[in-house]
């Protein structure tokens, strides 16, 4: 595939010299680019499509679909809206403007437009899946009612019960090796990567034969990729594969349970959980919730993400294992741990994570954690920051809460160890909230400094509970607000606390649960050989 859009390039790129007024030349010329994962070039061929044709809506949205994935959210926002204002029933450009409001932090906007794309396209999965994904981010929605949505979604994209594959013979799996598939989009330099990679190592090739589907685009691999495909006994490229289709190669390859570690992310692949290729089939990690499928038996979680009274609802059995439900592999870009940045109440409170997770009730309690320390300051990094009018309209929801711009710090993306390396900055982390933090959690204990998390009852408000329990942590754990402003505040005045904390953290973590790729691949295989048992029972 790259070599043929390598090759359309060359053609398009010669038309366009011949021909400077090719309108047609340039919009093909942006989405081979494009497709080839160059949005700069592609946002180049569209701008010279625009001089000539400046009222083109599609050209408008593909630009803008390109200024997103350059981060330049406000610019992608405008060429987005000047599509919908030329041609108001582009579908997709609605979604695409979801994702702009989405990754600027505000999610009622993104479900707006979510929802006014389902209404030109209702049969679109992505989409579909898109809405749900800000739901589980929003965790408003009562348990009840999120699982009528996830149940909606099987209705309307998965296979026909008449379609789905019939159990296949079962035989007792306690003395063979079972036949796990993985299948994710994620198999790449992706946050999943750095929880998932350990456990694949760990795997007892004794117990269980591992397959691994990647449903990414082939041009999205990279160096993990290849050491996924490394490790794994099997691997397939699966990309360019339908539902059925996958369900089928699944099928073919006689898997007995079935992981899937996307849920409704991009690159999932429910559809072909909806045929049911697996006698067994559970969700894992790559997802903040239920997927809400008939066909799918299990979601494997632990019981601080579940306690035995969550409120959670789901389709799926929840299946805890006995330990931290992951295992987080450092990356070897990785700095060493450093003193702690400072020694009194001036404390540098950080959040490292995207601005889908900051709203109006996190400004409000960073704001008054910030009051009751006057000395103190907010370090923010998130990529969209190198924007100015989104760093702007940051600094305004402070401001309106009292907090002056020069008490707010901002930093957009780095490098993976120059980013690591601002932890020496922080002394304390303040988690995101509802929807805590996922890899910048694991990230921040790694680089030695404490997180101070609001738990609530769902999933996704309780991952970096899980975390801090897996390491010991649990005195930074709060089930209300008042309690982690207090708990922010009581360690600022604490520096002794954070001098010994950022002394130990990293040989605490690394001989911790939340580190041992090991003990979570056996716990794993132990869970597969249990959900395999009880089907042979049933």
């Amino acid at each position: 595939m790259g070599w043929h859009l390598d090759t359309a390039v060359q053609a398009f790129q010669k038309a366009v010299q011949l021909d400077s007024e090719y309108f047609e030349a340039f919009i093909n010329l942006g989405f081979a680019y494009g497709k080839l994962g160059q949005p700069k070039y592609a946002v180049c061929a569209y701008e010279q499509a625009l001089r000539i044709t400046p009222d083109s809506a599609q050209t408008h949205a593909d630009m803008g679909f390109m200024l997103t994935k350059l981060g330049q959210l406000q610019d992608a926002q405008m060429s987005l809206e000047t599509a919908l204002r030329l041609n108001p029933e582009l579908a997709q450009a609605y979604s695409d403007l979801s994702l702009v409001h989405q990754r600027r932090g505000d999610l009622y906007a993104a479900e707006t437009n979510l929802r006014q794309a389902l209404v030109l396209m209702p049969s679109d999965a992505a989409v579909h899946s898109n809405l749900l994904f800000l739901q589980a981010s929003k965790a408003e929605l009562p348990p009840r009612n999120m699982l009528a949505e996830q149940r909606y979604w099987d209705k309307m994209h998965g296979a026909p019960k008449s379609e789905r594959f019939p159990l296949p013979a079962v035989y007792d799996g306690s003395e063979r090796r079972l036949r796990v598939g993985y299948v994710s989009g994620d198999f790449r330099n992706h946050p999943v990567g750095y929880f998932f990679e350990l456990l694949l190592q760990g795997h007892d090739p004794s117990r269980v034969e591992v397959f691994c589907y990647a449903t990414h685009p082939a041009h999205l691999s990279d160096d993990k990729t290849r050491r996924f495909a490394a490790v794994a006994e099997h691997w397939k490229s699966v990309g360019g594969m339908n539902g059925r289709e996958l369900a089928k190669c699944i099928r073919g390859d006689r898997i007995d349970v079935l992981v899937d570690l996307a849920g409704h992310s991009a690159f999932g692949a429910l559809q072909a959980f909806s045929y049911k290729p697996a006698p067994i089939q559970a969700t894992y990690l790559g997802y903040i919730g239920a997927t809400g499928l008939e066909t799918m038996d299990y979601w494997i979680s632990d019981p601080v993400l579940h306690p035995q009274d969550t409120l959670e609802e789901t389709q799926e059995e929840i299946y805890r294992l006995p330990r931290c439900w992951v295992c987080y592999q450092a990356p070897k870009e990785a700095p060493p741990v450093s003193s702690c940045p400072n020694s009194g109440t001036n404390v540098v409170f950080g959040s490292f994570s995207n601005l889908s997770k900051l709203n109006s009730k996190v400004f409000k309690a960073w704001s008054e954690i910030l009051h009751a320390l006057p000395a103190s300051k907010l370090l923010l990094m998130s990529r969209p920051l190198h924007d100015s009018k989104i760093r702007d309209s940051l600094l305004s929801e402070f401001s309106q809460l009292g907090i002056p711009s020069d008490r707010i710090i901002t930093q957009q993306g780095k490098s993976l160890s120059n980013y690591l390396a601002t932890y020496s900055e922080v002394d304390i982390v303040l988690d995101t909230f509802p929807r805590t933090g996922g890899t910048t959690t694991a990230e921040a204990l790694w680089m030695g400094v404490p997180v101070i998390t609001l738990a609530g009852q769902r999933y996704a408000e309780r991952i970096s509970a899980s975390k801090l329990t897996a390491v010991g942590l649990e005195e930074f754990i709060s089930t209300d607000k008042a309690a982690y402003i207090a708990k922010a505040i009581g360690l600022a005045h604490n520096p002794e606390r954070r001098k010994n904390i950022r002394a130990e953290l990293r040989d605490r973590m690394a001989a911790s649960p939340l580190c041992d790729g090991k003990a979570l691949a056996h716990a794993m295989e132990n869970a597969y050989r249990d959900m395999y048992a009880r089907l042979i029972c049933r």
